[in-house]
């Protein structure tokens, strides 16, 4: 089999194996690469990219004491404001509810988050981890409020539209718990304000039972992360 080439004064030359010139050398290497260029050089989206964001404010509330601020301890309970409670109402004790914020402006404006989920894990020596489980849900805090002041009678609003839902069960766990992105999105684009999630428990317990107790941030500098990945 022949091939013809163009040598440099123009003549059509068959039969013959030429040196690529540089023009044709050029020209088989833009064929090659066309499509190739995602490497953040400006022809194609960046490659994701995933951060673990802690939490800037977390606490939980507790109807039993309902005036009591938990963040930094409070009387009926030395030591608490290193945890963060979950338990339902029932029995002899009453519901835990927790508050968290994340500083979500860590993500570049125009981004695309693409997945995010939270991270519960057990705090180790909580006494009241049993081996029963608590259901909860994840939904949008729509008012102001603060670590160092939140109660159960002053609480933020919340939504009322479920973004997670999940469940913590025995005396150890370790759950990730996926996130629904579509309000992440509107917080990182600046069309609503960040004031964070609350996780509400589901159904009933009793003392000692459904009572689950992970570290705040406070406790081991994580206390419950929250994992994006993310597109420019």
């Amino acid at each position: 089999m022949s091939c013809s080439y163009s040598d440099n004064s123009g003549h059509i030359i068959a039969g013959k194996l030429l040196r690529p010139t540089l023009t044709w050398l050029m020209v088989v290497s833009v064929l090659f690469c066309s499509g190739c260029g995602n490497d953040n050089n400006g022809t194609g989206p960046e490659k994701p990219v995933t951060a673990q964001l802690v939490t800037t404010d977390d606490v939980f509330v507790f109807s039993q004491d309902p005036d009591e601020a938990y963040n930094d301890g409070a009387p009926s309970c030395p030591g608490c404001g290193a945890a963060l409670r979950l338990s339902p109402a029932g029995g002899h004790t009453g519901e835990s509810r927790v508050l968290l914020r994340y500083p979500l402006d860590q993500i570049p404006s125009g981004s695309q988050i693409l997945s995010a989920s939270l991270r519960f894990e057990d705090l180790a020596g909580a006494t009241n981890n049993s081996s029963d489980c608590v259901d909860f849900v994840v939904q949008e805090i729509t008012t102001v409020w603060s670590e160092y002041t939140a109660t159960w009678n002053n609480q933020p609003r919340y939504r009322g539209v479920n973004r997670a839902s999940g469940a913590l069960c025995g005396e150890t766990f370790d759950q990730i718990v996926a996130l629904n992105t579509d309000f992440l999105q509107d917080i990182v684009d600046g069309h609503i304000p960040n004031r964070g999630l609350v996780i509400m428990p589901t159904g009933t317990g009793t003392y000692g039972n459904n009572h689950k107790a992970c570290a705040s941030r406070e406790n081991d500098g994580k206390g419950i992360p929250l994992t994006i990945t993310y597109q420019k």
